[in-house]
Order: structure tokens, then sequence, then C-alpha cells
């Protein structure tokens, strides 16, 4: 299929191109998690194809998991404008594709560069995550492109463009575009309102080294894992989110080894991982994680980038941090949007003797003036540092700490339509007999399409049927059931639903905030509700039974032809 991009991709795509034009042949763009920087860098690469001007095209990042994502985000909806890429890294070596996707480890090597130029210059590089620009291997590497090619366009794409060391960027001459997580939430909508709470921890971190801008991580963990301040997490963790999807960030393997035991003990599902988790596991850890059997993920910095689960909505910082990068990085894996989920909790805990950490203040960029009496009021009231938060509209919230997590799940919002989503299946009202549907990846048939391709027993007209479960699969029921397409994230297919919604059916309907969906339910909607074996419960509303209702019809609906088992 073909992507549909956002007006601000296309903004950032051409600003790219005009930078380049103008004769800035490397720049750098940023792009809050959750925008789509990876969609951002192909449509530049597609454009760049499709004018004549590209061909053979690096796109360079420092881990594996960076370097599958535009692999498989091409084969799944750039297919038409670009070539599936090679892999150039560890037993790969595709070092003859049109487009290369490669780690810095591996073609910062004299005869890895060599495999891939032999094959012609490249004509463009691209820098995932860029804000690792500075580090050892990428000078290197752009040297050699560059010897090649002395007119090499240069993208980098990155969240937090600042380094905790203060090391210049010096590969990059110019920053063509900029997106921050209040842009993100306030005007594209595409990430999650969220709450940051500050929680005293009963540690003393004054004698913890900094190194390159932040803690020894060694020495940080070894003050921070202590059973007092454990039990103080889990305490704070049981209050305000134990409803919450949640993944802890620490500063030690050690330590996230026994916070999730401490957890464990306390009859919460908790599960830990690190670099030296062989890779099934760590598969198999997220997947139990996606799937909500586990409620909190610990680990160090193994999925600060490259992960995606959208329905986390808390995130625990046990690992305090000077740095913007790492704490914007860890904060950025709860602000995807998701079905039914109204924002992101951010828990910091903070050592009673430091003061100058960053904490969620550090994702507004200039705090609302209104925050600082709440602050002021937290401030005294001991536990609770400070609560701080931004809403859908970008206003800070200003709320007493005790009440400020109520108010937002009762305030903030960013979907306009309602959705409501059973772990499978998400649905909204598109207008009078319409319902919108999204199907979520279903994994076991993804699974089962896995053992056919590995026992050689796939067939290619089953492509198209594999491409539509193994993304958000957008369909609209309506007297009959209809494909619109699909998207590898929820937020696109959301997008994919409201444009559907907006020419073909009733846009009015659909608004979550319409007076008639809290006005009392009817006679007939309570008999509709046992009919289909439906359970209600007192006090529902219109618009509560009206969701449930449609859910359950359009659910039938695409069991009936084969679209759900």
């Amino acid at each position: 299929m073909t992507i549909t991009l956002r007006p601000y991709q296309i903004e950032a795509r051409d600003a790219t191109l005009s930078a380049w034009q103008s004769g800035a042949f490397s720049v750098i763009g940023v792009a809050a998690t959750g925008l789509g920087k990876t969609e951002i860098l192909l449509s530049v690469l597609a454009a760049e194809r499709a004018s004549g001007n590209l061909s053979r095209a690096v796109i360079l990042a420092h881990r594996k998991e960076l370097i599958e994502q535009p692999r498989d985000r091409i084969a799944r909806n750039w297919s038409d404008q670009l070539p599936v890429p090679g892999v150039v890294m560890g037993g790969q070596n595709d070092a003859s594709a049109e487009i290369v996707c490669a780690t810095v480890q591996t073609l910062s090597r004299e005869r890895r560069m060599r495999d891939v130029l032999q094959h012609g210059a490249i004509s463009h590089l691209i820098i995932d995550e860029a804000h690792h620009a500075a580090a050892d291997g990428y000078g290197a590497v752009v040297e050699a492109l560059r010897f090649a090619n002395p007119a090499l366009p240069i993208l980098g794409v990155t969240a937090t463009p600042n380094r905790a060391d203060d090391a210049a960027l010096e590969i990059f001459d110019r920053q063509v575009f900029k997106y921050t997580i209040k842009d993100a939430i306030h005007t594209y909508k595409a990430l999650v309102p969220f709450v940051a709470m500050g929680v005293r921890l009963p540690v003393d971190i004054s004698g913890v080294r900094i190194q390159q801008g932040d803690y020894s991580a060694g020495e940080l963990g070894s003050v921070m894992d202590v059973r007092n301040a454990n039990e103080v997490i889990i305490e704070t963790w049981k209050e305000h989110a134990a409803d919450r999807l949640t993944m802890a960030f620490t500063a030690t393997v050690e330590h996230a080894k026994h916070l999730a035991e401490a957890f464990q003990e306390a009859g919460v599902a908790a599960e830990w991982a690190c670099a030296e988790t062989p890779k099934d596991e760590r598969n198999a850890i997220i997947e139990r994680f996606k799937a909500g059997q586990t409620s909190v993920l610990v680990n160090v910095a193994l999925w600060t980038e490259g992960l995606d689960v959208p329905n986390i909505s808390c995130v625990m910082m046990v690992r305090p941090t000077q740095s913007s990068t790492v704490y914007i990085q860890a904060i950025g894996r709860g602000l995807r949007t998701y079905p039914g989920k109204e924002n992101c909790l951010i828990l910091d805990f903070v050592p009673t003797s430091n003061k100058t950490l960053l904490t969620g203040n550090a994702l507004l960029e200039g705090k609302p003036k209104a925050q600082k009496a709440a602050e002021d009021k937290a401030l005294q009231q001991g536990t609770i540092l400070e609560v701080i938060g931004i809403d859908a509209q970008g206003n800070g919230i200003d709320a007493d700490p005790d009440t400020v997590v109520m108010q937002a799940l009762d305030l903030l919002s960013v979907q306009p339509m309602a959705w409501t989503f059973d772990g499978k299946v998400a649905t909204a009202g598109g207008g009078a007999s319409m319902t919108m549907v999204i199907v979520a990846p279903q994994t076991e048939r993804i699974a089962r399409a896995t053992e056919l391709k590995d026992a050689g027993h796939w067939r290619s007209e089953w492509n198209s049927d594999f491409e539509r479960v193994s993304q958000y699969a957008v369909y609209v029921v309506n007297g009959a059931v209809n494909y619109l397409g699909g998207a590898p994230e929820w937020d696109g297919a959301v997008v994919v639903a409201q444009d559907y919604v907006e020419k073909h059916g009733d846009p009015t309907l659909a608004q979550r905030a319409k007076k008639w969906r809290f006005e009392a339910s009817t006679a007939g909607q309570r008999g509709m509700m046992r009919r289909l074996g439906l359970p209600y419960k007192q006090g529902m509303t219109k618009g509560q039974c009206s969701q449930a209702i449609a859910h359950k019809l359009a659910e039938l609906e695409l069991k009936k032809v084969g679209i759900l088992k």
C-alpha cells in the first residue's frame, strides 16, 4: 500500500530537499518520538528517487533494531516507490543493494565499506538517531562516503539533538525542521498528553560522580538499589499506576533485576531484561508485555529507542539523570497514541539530596506559569515533589497533586472520535449505520504465517492477506465490510478512519463530546444488549450502550466474512 504522509511530514521532507538544493548538504531534523521519523526519511529518499537524483543510499544507525525498521517499513508501505533495502550487518552483506541499511559498527570497517563502494558511490546518506553521530565510527563512515562522492547529501533524524557530554554534532551544518513533544501533543495530536509526578526517594546521590555529563551508572545503581527505595517505588506504582502498562528504567542491570523481583514479591507481574538477554527470550518478554500478561517491564537502556509498544501508559524513571537525551528517549516510550489511552503518567523518582535532575519539565520546553502554585503546594507535602503536565490544547495542568491524575483522566483527550477497544478490535461510530473498525495486528496469524514460510509452504497469493493481519487494518462496516487500508502504527490507522468519516460519514455524530452520549440509555438499547449477550451495568449512558452495541455488531460482521477468527 502507499503511505499517506501527514502535513508536517511533507513539510519536513520539503525543508530537507530545499536545504540540499541550496547547498547545505549535511542537515539534521528533530521530531519527537511518535511523529514518524522513519516515514520522513523514507519520503525524502522516495522524492529523490522519483526525481532521478538517487542512485544508491545508505541508512545508518547504531543498533540492529533501528536497521530492521526502515527495511520492514519499506516492504510494508513504500514498495511502490522504493526498493526493499539490503542489510550490511554481522553475517549479512547485501553490499550491492540500491538502498543499504547498515550499522555504524559494521560500515566503519574498511573491508565492509569497500564491499559497498565497489558497487558504486553512495548518492545519499541517512543517519537515524543522529544524536549518536558524534560517537566514534560515524566520522570514518562519512569521510569514506564523501571521498567517493564529495557532494554527498546527508540527513540526520533524531528526537533529541543534544548530547549529555555536550559533544558538537559537527557532521551537520543546519537544522531544517523541529517538531517538539508539545507540538506533537497540541498541534498534530500525534502523542498523548502527559502528567509527570516527582516522588522523593530515601537515598543520597550527592557522592555519585558525573562522567561525560551524567551520573556514573555503576555508582548510581549501587545507591538506588536498596530495599527501602524499592518499597517506595512499588507503593507509588500501586497507588497511581496499577492499571497502567508500565516500563521502568534503572541505571544498572542489577537494579533492574532486583526491582523486578521486588515487584514480583509484591504480587505484581513484572519482568526484566538487558542487552545480554538472548534475542528469542527478549522477544517473548516483549510479546507478554504487549499482551498485558506483564504489568511492569524493567530495563536499563535496552528499549529507549526502536521499540513500538504504544499501549504503555506509564513510564517510571528510577534512573536519575542530567541528560535530556536519556530522559526524553525513555519517556517517549509512553507517549504514543493507542485506543482508549488518554494520557501517559510519568513517575520521576528523585533522591532527597538532589534538585538538579531532569524530570517532566524537560518535555515542556518552558513550563507554564500556572504550574507554580501546584508545585509549591506539592513541595510542602513531602513525598510528592511536583506534579506537572500538559493537556491536549498545550496548556499546563494547574491542580493539586492529590487530584491531578484523576483530573487528567477526565479532561485530557487527543482523539475526536470515541473509540472502543477490546484488545484486538477498536470501533467508533462514523455516522448513521456506519461503524469504523481498526483491527490490531493479529499475532496468532502472523506466527502461523511465519511457520509456513519457514517450512517452505507459503504461497504468494497469501501475501496481501498477510499484509493486512500484520498492520492496524482499517475497515468500514455499513451494510457490508470494506477494507480501507492499513498502517504500521495505531495513530496512522486513526488518520485513515477519520479521513473516511470526513468524506463519507457524519463527523459530528462521531465526536466523543456530543451531549447525547451522556444521556440515560433507552429501553431499546438495553434490550439490544441483552439479545447480543452484552453485560449492562447500572447507569450506562446512551453513548456507552451505543458503542458497546456497534462494537459487537461490527465484530460479528468481521467474523462472518473471515477477517476475524
